[in-house]
């Protein structure tokens, strides 16, 4: 998401929903599972609404943008034509009428693409703020999971797993719209010549030469303008997906040696190991995170 619009209602929403829950135990133990269910449906709703809201603005603020910008092309082109055969460059209303219903012509399928991008949003929004809840116990992984997480390594081990498979997954998905994104704008600037194809088809033929298992045309995909627009878009996913992540992971943290400080019987644990195995892998994971997304907010303030 890109609008501050979007954000507050992805995320203001579930909060208030939230807090209301907490504030008034009573009223919501009155309302009892038909309370949950609709406490549930407006904090879905108002994410869904939000991602929705954000998607539709960012579309048609590039839409516009390129819209612009064919109508100064054509007019140009108008212009040194008559230019070319003597006549006055001045462009009559009839003229620039003209224009813009030509430049229009293509701009609803650009629009439409644009906005199926919408998928890529809930996922990227999934990725910075989601959980796993109860997808290991779907799978019979909880015990596994839980076994693996009792130890120290194992927990450590599996943050990072997690924290890193996001932000990977998350920047495939911001380079794929932005790549996408630049393909159809020169196919709408292409006007009469623009490639005639649909939205999964893109989709298919962006991944298939992102993996190799079938190349594009290399004119498109070795195109500078092409990598100049998808990798600024990955490294955008890294500062959005992993600053959410961090902050998620660090209070991770603080909960998990407030469960550790709770123990009083049981396994005896060395409160110094601990420290410093805290110290040594996690801490110095982040910061090394922390000073890639540092990097990647000047390489993206330069491109």
């Amino acid at each position: 998401m890109s609008t501050a619009e979007g954000w507050l209602y992805s995320l203001g929403g579930p909060a208030i929903i939230r807090t209301i829950q907490k504030r008034l135990p009573k009223v919501m133990s009155k309302l009892g599972t038909p309370g949950k269910i609709g406490a549930a449906l407006l904090s879905y709703g108002s994410m869904a609404y939000g991602i929705g809201l954000s998607r539709h603005m960012e579309t048609s603020m590039e839409a516009g943008d390129i819209y612009w910008q064919r109508v100064d092309e054509l007019q140009k082109e108008l212009m040194q034509k008559k230019a070319d055969q003597g006549l006055p460059q001045q462009l009559s209303e009839q003229e620039e009428r003209q224009i813009a219903i030509e430049a229009y012509r293509g701009i609803e399928t650009l629009k439409n693409k644009n906005y199926k991008l919408g998928a890529g949003d809930l996922a990227q929004f999934l990725l910075m703020f989601g959980t796993r809840g109860k997808t290991s116990s779907m799978f019979g992984m909880k015990q596994l999971g839980r076994a693996v997480k009792s130890k120290n390594l194992g927990k450590i081990g599996t943050n990072l797993a997690n924290f890193t498979g996001r932000i990977a997954l998350s920047r495939e998905i911001e380079g794929a719209e932005e790549g996408l994104q630049f393909m159809w704008t020169q196919d709408y600037l292409a006007g009469e010549n623009a490639r005639q194809t649909g939205f999964v088809q893109d989709y298919a033929e962006y991944f298939g030469d992102r993996t190799g298992v079938k190349p594009g045309n290399p004119d498109l995909y070795k195109n500078l303008g092409f990598k100049h627009a998808v990798q600024p878009g990955k490294d955008m996913a890294t500062m959005m997906t992993g600053s959410g992540r961090a902050f998620h992971g660090i209070l991770d943290l603080y909960k998990y040696r407030q469960a550790i400080g709770s123990l009083q019987n049981g396994d005896k644990i060395d409160k110094d190991n601990i420290n410093k195995i805290q110290d040594d892998v996690i801490l110095d994971a982040y910061k090394s995170v922390l000073q890639y997304l540092r990097l990647v907010i000047v390489i993206s303030m330069r491109v």
